[in-house]
């Protein structure tokens, strides 16, 4: 009879810790191996896109193609380029014209070949060459260094000059809301029988376009 008074005892204590265990909750995980199930558990996978970023550009041999690219050599970007080009220039605050021509030559400028890093990015082929503008007027008799860039069709042309240094008479009254040193940016599309562009003010003031073609 002792025995059995003993036995329910021990049981009854048995059955008191498990319901204040219960009560308790599941005790708690040690913070390393939290965080460590966590981290596992989180499955997210960073784009590709934007991990990847714009390429970092390589020196290049002219006759090279480009990631691989048959039409992205230096070569083969200036022979698509249908220079000179014969055109109409549009003062845009006016609206007159005047007739114009575009050269571009390639003098032994850089190119650099900027691979395409992702599956959607396509690489482009970046030549240094000259560019010349000069109107029938002669507001613009301009020879400048120019980025043009490729991506195996079409181009397009990049060109900056501080406007006190232009060669040609173009003295717009709006200079002078550019501050004191203001510069053009002459810049376009070049296609093997046609090009567009404009001529652009920069400076302290908004990009003001003054003329296009």
């Amino acid at each position: 009879m002792r025995h059995v008074g003993t036995c329910l005892i021990v049981l009854c204590l048995l059955s008191v810790t498990a319901c204040a265990d219960d009560a308790a909750g599941p005790a708690p995980r040690d913070a390393a191996t939290q965080g460590g199930q966590d981290a596992a558990a989180d499955t997210s996978v960073a784009d590709p896109a934007d991990a990847a970023g714009d390429a970092a550009g390589q020196s290049w041999s002219f006759d090279a193609p480009c990631d691989g690219n048959p039409q992205l050599t230096g070569a083969a970007v200036v022979a698509a380029i249908g220079s000179p080009y014969m055109d109409t220039l549009i003062y845009l605050d006016s609206f007159e014209m005047t007739g114009m021509q575009l050269t571009l030559t390639h003098e032994g400028g850089d190119v650099t070949c900027f691979p395409g890093m992702a599956p959607d990015q396509r690489p482009r082929l970046q030549v240094i060459m000259a560019v010349t503008l000069r109107t029938d007027d002669g507001a613009f008799d301009e020879t400048l260094e120019a980025t043009v860039e490729s991506f195996g069709s079409a181009s397009t042309f990049t060109s900056r000059k501080p406007l006190a240094e232009i060669e040609g008479t173009w003295a717009p009254e709006e200079a002078s809301m550019f501050g004191p040193d203001p510069w053009l940016e002459i810049s376009g599309n070049l296609f093997p029988t046609d090009t567009t562009g404009n001529v652009s003010l920069h400076g302290d003031a908004p990009t003001w376009d003054a003329t296009a073609w």
